[in-house]
């Protein structure tokens, strides 16, 4: 007769164990998270959460089911769950996490939601650039001074020299290298279209908005860019009408990594001004963040919605019950070029907007959207 071990009466009853688990079809406990990456959506940028106690929430919490969720949500703030060699990633909005392949969501208890936010918040000092009124940039960036701008989306970077502007800075490209990184970041044309910068200038970084039309007077010769562009930063104003350029200013809250709290925060007008200017200006993050997304159907609808060449919108002065209403309708003047075409075609429509409830922030309803 074979003498058992001690060690083999232990191997032998945790092999009974696991046979009587999977017999009797009982829960198994969660395998633990080995880390967690956190990081914006598109962008180069990450954190990483290795903390036992801190893993441990999240492994409880994942133990939960997702539930089904009435939307898609398209915000930059991405989590990834590293369990042994794979990897699972969901969005988050603030108080949700969003697997937008199944259409679910789960809810975040207040301790896992504190470490995401604190997370984001470090992370986000690293990823984006501050505010920087400009009274206080044009000085950091003064005339003839030169800086490093870093698009975004893209993250494309050349350099310029500042040459004039009163209320925001007009600058040129330093060499025609610099003029040919700059073309490829607007998709090799010209346009007034505006894009989300951060400006080094000296040790300095700081968020701004940059178009891309080279017009005016240029001074720096061979660069290959025939005139100047403007600039941008918080306040700043045309040059013209002396005021400030709403494209500019949310492009500016994108490149502080200010717009999903801005939004968070808006009125039904507000929203539905970043949702038009988002059209305009041919961003499909800022249009899939302000935008309820119910099917599939309706991704295709955003992602067509940046095919018109231009489009000028006036919103009219509206009221609305902060804590009641949780849909409204805002009438609008359209005025639309459509591709290749050379005539404006002006519609009217209305946009509405809705909420879950009134802490929750508004979305364009594309139930009911109509162009």
């Amino acid at each position: 007769m074979t003498k058992t071990t001690g060690s083999g009466i232990i191997l032998l009853t945790i092999f009974l164990l696991a046979a009587l688990v999977v017999a009797l079809n009982l829960p198994q406990l969660p395998q633990a998270l080995s880390q967690i990456k956190i990081s914006y959506d598109g962008l180069d940028s990450e954190k990483v959460i290795s903390n036992s106690e801190q893993l441990k929430i999240f492994t409880d919490l994942l133990n939960d089911k997702f539930k089904d969720s009435p939307y898609y949500w398209y915000g930059r703030r991405q989590v990834t769950f590293m369990l042994g060699a794979k990897e699972t990633s969901y969005l988050f909005d603030g108080s949700y996490l969003y697997d937008n392949d199944n259409k679910a969501r789960l809810k975040l208890e207040d301790r896992a939601l504190t470490i995401l936010e604190n997370n984001f918040n470090s992370l986000s000092s690293e990823t984006f650039a501050p505010l920087t009124p400009w009274s206080k940039a044009e000085k950091i960036f003064s005339r003839k001074a030169k800086a490093k701008i870093t698009d975004l989306e893209t993250g494309l970077s050349f350099w310029v020299q500042r040459r004039g502007g009163t209320y925001h800075a007009d600058v040129q490209p330093l060499t025609k290298e610099d003029t040919i990184i700059m073309k490829n970041i607007f998709h090799s044309r010209w346009t007034w279209k505006r894009r989300a910068i951060i400006v080094e200038a000296g040790s300095q970084k700081m968020a701004a908005s940059m178009n891309g039309m080279p017009h005016g007077q240029g001074a720096i010769n061979q660069n290959n860019f025939p005139g100047h562009f403007c600039i941008h930063f918080y306040n700043s104003l045309t040059h013209g009408s002396r005021s400030r350029d709403p494209a500019h200013h949310v492009m500016m809250l994108k490149a502080a990594g200010k717009i999903e709290e801005h939004l968070r925060s808006a009125t039904p007008a507000e929203t539905a001004n970043v949702f038009w200017l988002a059209v305009e200006q041919q961003d499909q993050y800022l249009l899939k963040l302000t935008a309820k997304i119910t099917d599939k159907v309706q991704l295709k609808l955003i992602e067509r919605l940046d095919d018109w060449d231009d489009i000028n919108f006036t919103l009219p002065e509206s009221e609305y019950d902060a804590k009641t209403d949780n849909f409204f309708l805002i009438p609008t003047e359209l005025s639309l070029l459509p591709p290749k075409g050379d005539r404006r075609i002006p519609r009217q429509t209305g946009l509405v907007l809705s909420r879950e409830h009134f802490r929750a922030p508004w979305q364009v309803n594309l139930d009911l959207f109509n162009y």
